[in-house]
């Protein structure tokens, strides 16, 4: 098993790059930090997302007659969803960002981070 491992590993290494390249490992993230900006992202994409869907949902609710006096409640729920929407989106990324992190903060040092391959350039003066 261990030659097989060793022999992918050598595979892998071949296949990533030339001898140019430096490797380095992430061994922890910050897990604030990085729950606040992935959280951020989602609420930032479901903001676009729920003004596209408003833009179809009211003049749409607007034509239905047969709704009555629920019309009004409908076109009301469909205009909270702009600012409903990215918060609930804020709210679920960060609690399930700040778990992964943790989770790979943990599990990191026990089973190795991972490695990226940085090209190194000369600066000329």
């Amino acid at each position: 098993m261990q030659n097989l491992i060793s022999l992918i590993y050598r595979r892998e290494k071949t296949d990533l790059g030339s001898d140019d390249m430096e490797e380095k490992t992430i061994r922890a993230i910050s897990p604030i930090p990085y729950a606040v900006i992935t959280g951020g992202i989602s609420a930032i994409l479901s903001f676009i997302i729920a003004i596209i869907l408003v833009t179809v949902w009211i003049p749409w609710l607007t034509t239905l007659t047969d709704l009555g006096p629920w019309q009004g409640l409908f076109v009301s729920i469909g205009a909270a969803t702009i600012i409903v929407l990215p918060i609930v989106a804020f709210a679920l990324t960060f609690v399930w960002s700040l778990a992964t992190v943790l989770l790979y903060n943990f599990l990191a040092p026990r089973i190795g981070g991972m490695k990226l391959q940085f090209e190194e350039k000369t600066r000329t003066k």
